[in-house]
């Protein structure tokens, strides 16, 4: 595709993307041009340059690689697997997923449909010590690092800094404040509880008492769960509608959609997560959910009865794992 044919595409697709009549005039803002040279680079007369192009993309969204490489609608592409450095303390996890989700949250009429199979990573958060036994986890065994190894889980040696504590923070309240549709298995606290199970049984907790506490915590997430089904609002202004469905099994999925901007995210290689504004990928997407939707059953709200099986038996398992612990100590 030459430019004659790229600008028409650039137009349209800034004017579908902006919320603002006065879109041009925006345009020679974000652009520091007059509006005689935006008017230029409209009706072709002066191109725009390299340097325009990569503000427009990361403003509008534009799929430049799309159109300049031919990529026809059977063609899934545009994946961004963000450049990070090697993870080596939380933070440094944290921050990049902060930046997006701050970014998202801008976006009118947000909302968030999530999938998959471990319960979504914001719940963890409101507990200290399942958040720390999570990074405990990823640090030793899936980030690699190096002082994590062959070290026992302590909370006094994995304590969060103040700058860890106000991103947790903020990331909780941003998660609270947005529209989200999740689709839960009876499976989504099995990770940790077998991660719990392991860490027992290689005798990995450094006391007695941060087990109890990890236990303990696990306990109120799933009151917190209860509740929270039960008023179908989360802490803030957010609304959450949870969904039941055991067949629709899959790897971390979650579809942003706004008035200005779609886009799928997919988790590759934990901690990396990749981004996709594609359009058939985003509309795949949108009918995946769709369809699971039609089989899943209503846990939030008015579904009581399946709301209080779904609870039991997170409370069974919990229970379980207790009595093993119990038995190991």
């Amino acid at each position: 595709m030459d430019y004659r044919q790229l600008l028409p595409e650039i137009i349209a697709h800034i004017e579908k993307k902006s919320s603002s009549r006065n879109w041009k005039q925006d345009l020679a803002e974000l652009l520091c041009l007059s509006q005689n040279a935006i008017y230029k680079r409209l009706n072709g007369t002066t191109p725009f340059s390299i340097d325009e192009l990569i503000v427009l993309a990361k403003s509008y969204q534009l799929p430049v690689a799309d159109w300049i490489l031919g990529h026809n609608e059977d063609s899934i592409v545009a994946f961004k697997l963000p450049n990070r450095e090697p993870i080596r303390k939380f933070g440094d996890y944290l921050n990049p997923i902060l930046t997006d989700f701050r970014q998202l949250s801008k976006l009118k009429e947000l909302k968030v449909w999530y999938a998959a199979n471990e319960i979504p990573l914001f719940w963890y958060f409101y507990f200290e010590p399942l958040i720390l036994f999570k990074f405990y986890m990823w640090g030793r065994i899936t980030w690699n690092l190096p002082y994590m190894q062959g070290r026992k889980f302590k909370f006094a040696d994995l304590g969060f800094n103040s700058e860890d504590r106000e991103m947790l923070s903020d990331m909780t309240a941003l998660y609270n404040d947005v529209e989200s549709m999740e689709f839960w298995n009876d499976y989504i606290l099995d990770t940790t509880i077998h991660q719990i199970n392991f860490c027992i049984k290689a005798r990995m907790f450094e006391s007695k008492e941060d087990l109890d506490a990890l236990l303990d915590a696990l306990t109120q997430l799933i009151q917190l769960i209860y509740e929270t089904l039960q008023s179908g609002k989360k802490k803030r202004k957010g609304t959450l509608r949870v969904y039941h469905n055991n067949i629709a099994q899959t790897n971390t999925c979650i579809l942003v959609d706004s008035l200005q901007h779609k886009a799928v995210y997919t988790v590759f290689k934990n901690p990396n997560i990749m981004i996709s504004s594609s359009n058939r990928l985003v509309k795949e997407t949108e009918e995946w959910f769709d369809n699971i939707k039609n089989h899943s059953s209503l846990l939030s709200q008015s579904a009581e009865e399946r709301r209080l099986a779904f609870v039991n038996l997170l409370e069974q398992k919990v229970e379980k794992l207790k009595e093993f612990a119990s038995g190991m100590k």
